[in-house]
């Protein structure tokens, strides 16, 4: 089996994850992980599928043919991923907004050698 990770990114409404996995399941493809979100009017994902070698380019012409309906799809091959060597933690901050933030914070834990997997923000208003 060939792995591909895909990012999608399309105007938000109904179905499009629909036709995203009817393309994957028509050409043998088994849709194995996701993370997707509506933001702004748009809808984003990123997900992580299977597919035999046989089926390998059609799919990949189906899902970019996806651009026809108006479904953006980057499409990456996926290797073995290393055998996990670290400790995973999970880490929650809450600060004033500024711009930078995001940037100072990221460096700060690069800068330690920390591996950033999932990351989410948001703004909230304050008394």
């Amino acid at each position: 089996m060939n792995h591909l990770v895909l990012t999608v990114i399309a105007a938000d409404k109904a179905g499009q994850v629909e036709r995203i996995a009817q393309t994957i399941a028509e050409h043998n493809g088994n849709w194995l992980e996701s993370r997707m979100s509506r933001m702004a009017g748009q809808f984003a994902g990123i997900l992580r599928i299977a597919v035999p070698a046989e089926s390998h380019d059609e799919l990949v012409d189906a899902l970019q043919a996806l651009g026809e309906r108006g479904i953006r799809v980057l499409i990456a091959e996926s290797g073995i991923e290393p055998s996990c060597s670290w400790k995973p933690i999970a880490m929650s901050l809450v600060g004033n907004d500024r711009p930078g933030i995001v940037r100072d914070i990221t460096r700060l834990l690069a800068e330690q050698g920390v591996n950033v997997e999932r990351l989410s923000t948001d703004v909230r208003p304050a008394p």
